[in-house]
């Protein structure tokens, strides 16, 4: 079942829907009816249940579902923004890590990252080109345009009809049925009524005087002969019409070198295209309007393209070279070098197998890319060029002089910087004197290999020798103590006071000391014991510890001795 969705079919009266899925906050909770988004409705919280202010007439489909910032368009911020420096609670890394997980379940089932589902469950390519497909195999599979084309007997392209001519000493056979394999061309179907057969100038009779048959890819021609016997000079036509309608003689030849071969002429005021060009489906694909501009979905130019003005094209431009002032198209595809000498602005995606080299800018608002190729950015004042690549194994980023590589938020916000000598620093978005500081050739050097800084000046370092050096005062328990710090820490053993020391006493003696300690101090404690009445040979307790916590051992014990240490 989905994860992010559930789609009701609302019976009459309905209001109420239940949001059986998990969501961070209420407002990211919503709700589409027959498709089309509303926010005419509310959540309750307690009882995770939608309500419609209006109720449905029965039969919509109700969508509610789950939007998680970051996937739409200017709804990319982050819920969780961390500070550095500030405390890392659990509500705030399960909410981060919610989202994460919220925006990847939404993308794969809403569409993001597949094609989605509309209100009534069918899937829905938004009236893009499903490309790549593989051949069919079942019924229910989907199948290329050239095997649709190739099955095609009414086709609307005008087309030449297919045509054979034999002798009778080309068939097998001279009385009754007779064959011919028609071999090439290879017909388009096995429909006798499309074909039109002559036998030296008489024609036959679809199904009575001939059949065309197909077994295993070959196509047969028969003539029933009956009890005539065929003349091996006798001449048979074939006309095969199964692949088209309209038949123009081509090609379009002019009648003198000053007189076009084809003229389409419009009317005054003509506000329709004076030439369409359609689909198999009858949509137009492209036109050409009285005052002669060009409109199509798709521009393929096998040589030059040169426009004098603007080129503005709603689906592809393919080219082997496009040389133009102002390009505006949603698709642009080069197969060769794209050289723009103006601003190239490209709507839709770009796609170029060769390089792209702009003198000013590119622009582009969807996916930029480059097979087998790079991307160059050239600087006009000293000729300076950054260069993207992606060969076998790692994506290489290179810049042809020593100023190394900028990442920047906006045009006045760097967010990191790579020198040319290996330095490395992350920026504070909001201070460029707050960042982070990495220098890997110090590696193993008593300098600076990785630093934090605040205000431009070094918080905490670690040194390429291992040393580190900070300058804060720790303050937790797993804070690291610099050598002032750990030195205010040490204490000698004997400025502390002795409480308690005693020779070969009995155990009551020595509990009765340790109940007289003060319960509030903490001790270094050494207990001896041993059963002779004269001395004492083994450790029996040793610690540091408030009283209450001294422990030592009892057992075979006659005799103690013991010392105790305040601490604090």
């Amino acid at each position: 079942m989905p994860l992010t969705y559930d789609i009701f079919t609302a019976s009459a009266g309905q209001t109420d829907f239940a949001v059986a899925f998990p969501y961070i906050d209420v407002s990211h909770i919503k709700c589409s009816i027959d498709g089309a988004g509303t926010t005419a409705f509310s959540v309750n919280t307690s009882t995770n249940t939608l309500t419609l202010n209006v109720a449905a007439t029965g039969g919509e489909k109700v969508r509610v579902f789950r939007q998680t910032p970051g996937r739409s368009t200017g709804d990319a911020d982050l819920i969780v923004d961390f500070q550095d420096g500030s405390v890392l609670t659990e509500s705030d890394l399960d909410t981060s890590q919610k989202q994460l997980l919220y925006l990847a379940q939404e993308a794969q089932e809403t569409g993001q990252a597949a094609l989605p589902v509309d209100a009534f469950g069918n899937y829905d390519a938004n009236f893009k080109r499903i490309t790549n497909l593989g051949s069919a195999n079942d019924d229910n599979d989907a199948v290329r345009k050239s095997y649709v084309d190739s099955l095609a007997l009414y086709g609307q392209a005008a087309s030449d009809p297919q045509t054979w001519t034999v002798l009778g000493n080309e068939f097998t056979g001279t009385t009754g049925d007779i064959t011919y394999v028609m071999g090439d061309p290879e017909p388009f179907s096995t429909n006798d009524n499309l074909f039109i057969v002559a036998l030296d100038g008489y024609l036959q009779r679809p199904g009575v005087d001939f059949t065309i048959t197909e077994l295993t890819g070959v196509y047969t021609l028969t003539l029933k002969m009956g009890t005539a016997v065929i003349a091996s000079d006798a001449i048979i036509t074939v006309q095969n019409f199964g692949v088209s309608r309209n038949v123009y003689e081509q090609p379009f030849i002019m009648a003198n070198q000053t007189s076009p071969a084809l003229t389409a002429k419009g009317v005054t005021g003509a506000t329709a295209p004076v030439l369409d060009v359609e689909n198999e489906t009858g949509t137009t694909v492209a036109s050409v309007n009285l005052a002669g501009e060009i409109t199509s979905a798709t521009l393929s130019v096998s040589g030059n393209a040169t426009v004098g003005g603007n080129a503005a094209v709603t689906g592809s431009i393919t080219s082997s070279t496009l040389t133009a002032t102002t390009i505006n198209a949603t698709d642009l595809n080069v197969t060769d070098d794209l050289t723009v000498t103006d601003d190239v602005t490209v709507g839709g995606d770009l796609a170029v197998t060769g390089n792209v080299t702009s003198s000013n800018g590119i622009v582009v608002t969807g996916n930029t890319t480059a097979t087998g190729g790079k991307f160059i950015a050239t600087n006009s004042n000293d000729l300076s060029e950054a260069r993207f690549y992606k060969n076998t194994g790692y994506t290489q980023i290179m810049a042809t002089d020593n100023a190394g590589l900028e990442v920047r938020k906006n045009s006045s916000t760097t967010l990191n910087r790579q020198y040319a000598n290996g330095q490395f620093r992350i920026y504070n978005p909001d201070d460029s004197n707050d960042f982070i500081y990495n220098n890997p050739a110090n590696a193993g050097a008593n300098n600076i290999a990785l630093s934090v800084y605040a205000n431009g000046n070094p918080q905490a370092s670690l040194y390429g020798n291992g040393r580190i050096v900070k300058t804060g005062t720790a303050t937790g328990s797993t804070d690291v103590l610099n050598q002032s710090e750990l030195d205010a820490r040490f204490f000698q053993l004997s400025d502390k006071t002795t409480t308690g020391t005693q020779l070969l006493t009995s155990l009551n003696n020595m509990i009765t000391v340790i109940n007289g300690l003060n319960t509030n101090k903490t001790y270094l404690y050494i207990i001896l014991a041993g059963a002779d009445t004269t001395y004492v040979r083994r450790l029996a307790g040793f610690g540091m510890s408030k009283p209450s916590g001294i422990t030592y051992d009892t057992v075979g014990n006659n005799n103690y001795a013991y010392r105790f240490i305040q601490l604090d």
